[in-house]
């Protein structure tokens, strides 16, 4: 009932946006460059130069089939998460339970848009929910998403400008900086533990593409999956679990407790005035308090429509397991899960630090 409800609710959003003046935006196949590479804008453009078509080489399209679930083709296999419509929904079901844990807010950076923004960064962007609000928001804004898969609504507003690329650096050092014409003013990352590689390399790139003054907000659930109580029991099919994805992740490169470490790496990237803050997503309705409670509900349902999709490709790909070993584990683990006994929750985590005036 709460995801159907919401992804309504957000499908309303991104088909009445910007009704004064939205654009649609038609992909078709085409030439690799024309999607990969072109950050074309106009230098003296108050936003991006109008995309009417954004041509895309038809093996970008062509995605993998894989245990029954859809993965992106460009760059296949960098990113061990799908890209089908159940994964799609359970995003913007995400997205919501973020405006609910931050009590409406988009982001916790201290910006002021009226002088300082102008250029907004949307790192991974997903179903370009958050980016699609933000362009919205401020009309006089230009907004950039970037992911490795053309999954994005066609109904975007004009100052927003979808792009298909691969923003994780995992080369030698200065061998894979980014190329934007522009710098920007705010960079927003969020739900990118398990993808990156190159953690310290991210955050020397987001520096060097920041104006002076510039803010970056990194936001990441961290593994392992935290009791209230004390210890998860290690015989707990949650437990295991936890521990498997991190042995999965960590062969794989792309750690999923990389959270921890980034108020270090920012500041070590030379950002200025980093703050954390930790966030708890309860499993559940266990926690006090209303909010707390509907946090739990939102986070449930997320995990419980999301752990095959976070699971299948590190399972299968890294751990070797066969997908029928993959579907009987996690069904005791969804077992679990929906069992108020166990006080379990996620820590989050939201990173934000300037650049330098």
């Amino acid at each position: 009932m709460i995801t159907e409800g919401y992804i309504r609710t957000t499908r309303a959003i991104t088909s009445g946006i910007s009704k004064r003046s939205a654009k649609v935006v038609r992909i078709e196949n085409g030439e690799a460059e024309g999607c990969i590479e072109d950050r074309s804008v106009s230098p003296d453009s108050a936003c991006f130069t109008p995309t009417s078509c954004v041509p895309l080489q038809s093996d970008i399209m062509n995605y993998i089939y894989e245990n029954g679930r859809r993965y992106h083709a460009f760059k296949a296999g960098r990113y061990m998460f799908p890209n089908d419509q159940a994964e799609l929904d359970r995003l913007d079901l995400q997205h919501y339970l973020f405006l609910e844990t931050f009590n409406g807010k988009s982001y916790l950076s201290p910006l002021h848009w009226e002088n300082n923004i102008h250029r907004v960064l949307d790192v991974g962007t997903g179903t370009g929910l958050w980016a699609i609000e933000i362009a919205d928001a401020h009309h006089d804004v230009e907004v950039v998403g970037v992911d490795l898969s053309p999954i994005q609504t066609t109904l975007v507003p004009p100052n927003l400008q979808f792009i298909i690329d691969d923003l994780d650096s995992t080369g030698e050092e200065g061998s894979e900086n980014w190329n934007f014409h522009h710098k920007f003013d705010f960079i927003y990352c969020r739900m990118m533990s398990g993808s990156f590689q190159n953690w310290p390399r991210f955050f020397s790139n987001a520096f060097d593409n920041l104006t002076p003054g510039g803010y970056l907000e990194v936001v990441d659930i961290c593994l392992p999956v935290c009791e209230n109580d004390g210890p998860l029991p290690e015989d707990s099919a949650l437990f295991k679990w936890s521990r498997f994805m991190l042995d999965a992740s960590n062969k794989a490169g792309v750690s999923m407790n990389s959270a921890a470490s980034y108020k270090l790496q920012m500041e070590s990237a030379g950002f200025c005035n980093v703050v954390e803050t930790r966030f708890k997503w309860p499993h559940g309705t266990w926690a006090h308090g209303a909010k707390h409670k509907s946090l739990g509900m939102l986070s449930r349902r997320n995990m419980l429509d999301g752990i095959e999709g976070l699971s299948m490709a590190l399972f299968t790909r890294v751990l070797a397991w066969s997908k029928e070993e993959v579907d009987v584990f996690l069904a005791f683990v969804k077992m679990e899960l929906q069992r108020d006994s166990l006080h379990a929750y996620w820590d989050l985590y939201v990173v934000y630090g300037q650049r330098p005036e």
